[in-house]
Parts: C-alpha cells; sequence; structure tokens
C-alpha cells in the first residue's frame, strides 16, 4: 500500500491484512518510515498491519527494532537471504508475528521451507523469477507450494506470486494457504492500486469453498 486511498479501499473490500514495504529501497513500493506509518494510522484493529522489509543488512537486529518501535506492527514479512530472529527481538517483541519469506522455485525449497518453519511464525511463499525472490508478478508451481503446505503444517502458508482476480480462486483450491497476498495483480500502474480489483480479487478469495 502507497496511497491513503488504497488503503481505506482494501479496509472497505475485506482484506485481512495490510502490507507497507519499508527499508527495501530497490521496491517501487518503498515507503519512508514516516509515510508508512501515518497509513498504518489509517488501518481500523480489526485488519493485521504487516512491515515488508528485506534483510539486506547485518544489522539486522537494529533494524528490527527501529521498525518495531516506530510502526508498532502486527506482522511483519522478512526477506532475504539466510533469514532469521535475533533473540533480542523475539523477546522485546513477543506479540508481533514474524513471516518469513521463500523463493518457490525448484524442489529444493521444501528443506528450505521447513526450516524456516521452525524461526519462523508463517512462511510466505512467493515466485522466483530473474534472481527476485518476490515482487515478479509471476506465478510458479502451486502444487510445489501445496507440498511446501503440507510438510511445515501447522506452521501456516501464505500464497504469493502473480495472483489476480482471475486466478485467486483456481490458487486457493490447489495450495490451501492460510491467506493469499497480491500486489501486482490488483495494481492499474506500478504501485497504484485499482478499487475495482482490489474488490473483485477479495470477493473471489472470500467465496472459494474447501470443504
Amino acid at each position: 500500500m502507497r496511497e491513503e486511498e488504497d488503503v481505506l479501499a482494501a479496509v472497505e473490500a475485506g482484506a485481512d491484512y495490510l502490507g507497507f514495504v519499508v527499508g527495501a529501497p530497490s521496491s517501487p513500493r518503498n515507503l519512508s518510515v514516516e509515510t508508512a506509518h501515518r497509513l498504518m494510522g489509517e488501518v481500523p484493529d480489526r485488519v493485521k498491519k504487516v512491515a515488508v522489509t528485506v534483510k539486506a543488512r547485518p544489522d539486522i537486529e537494529e533494524m528490527l527494532s527501529f521498525l518495531l518501535s516506530a510502526l508498532a506492527p502486527d506482522v511483519v514479512q522478512l526477506h532475504g537471504h539466510e533469514l532469521s530472529i535475533p533473540a533480542a527481538i523475539r523477546q522485546s517483541f513477543a506479540e508481533v508475528e514474524f513471516i518469513g519469506a521463500l523463493s518457490i522455485r525448484d524442489e529444493s525449497c521444501l528443506g528450505e521451507g521447513l526450516a524456516l518453519s521452525k524461526v519462523f511464525d508463517g512462511i510466505h511463499a512467493d515466485s522466483y523469477a530473474n534472481g527476485l525472490g518476490g515482487g515478479t508478478g509471476n506465478t510458479h508451481d502451486w502444487k510445489l507450494s501445496a507440498r511446501v503446505r503440507d510438510l511445515i503444517d501447522p506452521t501456516p502458508l501464505t500464497l504469493a506470486g502473480g495472483l489476480s482476480p482471475d486466478n485467486v480462486a483456481e490458487a486457493i483450491r490447489v495450495v490451501r494457504p492460510f491467506v493469499v497476498d497480491v500486489s501486482i495483480g490488483v495494481e492499474r500502474s506500478l504501485g497504484v492500486k485499482d478499487r475495482d480489483k482490489i474488490f473483485e480479487f477479495v470477493r473471489r478469495a472470500k467465496e472459494v469453498s474447501l470443504s
């Protein structure tokens, strides 16, 4: 989320989580801490606020401590290599959920996902393309994500990667994730959300019956 109107539209549509990218300068959706704080202030308590960031520096403990103190998110979604959560962060911010990002590209993600599930409260399964482990706008092998979901159970799996109003229902039926994550699939231009697509995505996702 980058604009107040998009935040309000997603809340009205019935989204359960809203993500705000911070500390990731290479992302076109990156926000300053000040802007993220302002936008998060528009989110009602019933919707969880997610700070999406990257482990791009060795001072991960200092970075997370700053972001958590400044933004007070409900969830932190962490991307990067060799992901971990410093013990001091876990102790100081025990109420925060930490989600580790997993690139879905081949069967190596099964072992990686299992290892991450021992550290994180949830796994974020995203597509891998052109050296990027997320934000590609591409889908991946959903059957592989479903295998990850089974392997890490009961740790919840978030499914991302190329989701849109057109394919989200099928993705949910195949993977049966705890939650689905979308960004590019509900945009009309880079970083700018489309209100109609937001509403359609949420509607189609919540209509799926897995019984």
